[in-house]
């Protein structure tokens, strides 16, 4: 098996479900497995926003909008009304309570990814699959 294979294997049985969700809806190249992970997210994530917006902050999370790119052409980009917070719910709110909502679903989303990076950093280290040398 290809170290990449193990590593991939090894991280998806020992990291808890959450951590792997979190690294897979972020990091993971892989469309099926991506999406599933977002779609995960949507219901464990917590907010007073509304389930479409939570999916739609998580989704944009996910999958950020590279500067000078349309998204016209590219699988990992989502259309331009997509990065559109008015287009992320039915009801009208306020724009800043709309910002208040996606910076504070970002912000726990990135303390997940925080928290899984040293979950799996511990866990290869532990494997002696991570060599750190001071210089």
């Amino acid at each position: 098996m290809e170290a990449r294979g193990w590593v991939f294997g090894r991280l998806h049985r020992s990291l808890s479900s959450a951590h792997w969700r979190v690294l897979v809806a972020k990091f993971s190249t892989h469309t099926e497995r991506k999406h599933t992970a977002i779609a995960e997210l949507t219901k464990t994530v917590r907010s007073p926003a509304p389930e479409r917006f939570r999916h739609c902050a998580i989704v944009t999370w996910a999958l950020p909008k590279p500067a000078g790119v349309s998204g016209k052409r590219s699988t990992t980009v989502l259309p331009a009304a997509w990065y559109e917070m008015d287009n992320w719910s039915e009801e009208p709110y306020p724009i800043k309570t709309q910002e208040r909502w996606r910076r504070d679903i970002r912000k726990a989303l990135e303390r997940e990814v925080d928290q899984a990076l040293v979950a799996a950093q511990t866990l290869l280290d532990a494997e002696g699959l991570i060599e750190t040398k001071a210089a």
